[in-house]
């Protein structure tokens, strides 16, 4: 085992803060091994490694030992430079709309729909979640995304004003 201390990584990604498990590979196939050989109980792999017993106990149903956290995406990146490719001509050609976040939420959506693609959107709203728009920005800030706002102009007045994004 590379590190005898069980340790957690705690980041902030989008909206919530994650725990990244620093285990390695190497330390998903000691693991495996003991467990598979009998000579450690899955539990005590488990304390050993660092791997928390879920995730063991996927790995040795798969016999997978590629660490991978988190979801998988949505959208392949063919599927997301197509994405991008509809979004680009939306706010280049005649028509010239201005992307907001909205926008992009819901022609994300349509993409799925259209291209039968599964996901897991607001089926009653018609749009991609906050966290996928921000992890697709994330990827793509090359998209000129419009940010609006409200804010306070004196007394009870408010305005809309457009932002940089």
């Amino acid at each position: 085992m590379t590190n005898s201390i069980y340790l957690k990584l705690m980041i902030f990604t989008g909206s919530k803060l994650t725990k990244l498990p620093l285990w390695t590979e190497q330390d998903l196939r000691e693991a495996m091994s003991a467990v598979q050989w009998g000579t450690m109980t899955k539990k005590a792999a488990s304390d050993y490694y660092g791997i928390s017993i879920p995730a063991l106990t996927h790995h040795l149903k798969t016999g997978s030992t590629v660490k991978k956290t988190g979801r998988s995406r949505i959208l392949n990146e063919e599927q997301e430079k197509e994405l991008v490719k509809r979004l680009l001509s939306l706010c280049t050609g005649d028509s010239r709309v201005s992307l907001t976040p909205k926008l992009v939420r819901s022609q994300a959506f349509k993409f799925c729909e259209e291209n039968d693609v599964r996901h897991n959107f607001n089926l009653n709203k018609g749009l991609a979640g906050a966290d996928w728009y921000n992890g697709f920005m994330n990827r793509h800030p090359e998209l000129p995304v419009e940010r609006r706002r409200w804010i306070k102009i004196g007394g009870n007045a408010d305005a809309l004003v457009s932002g940089g994004g």
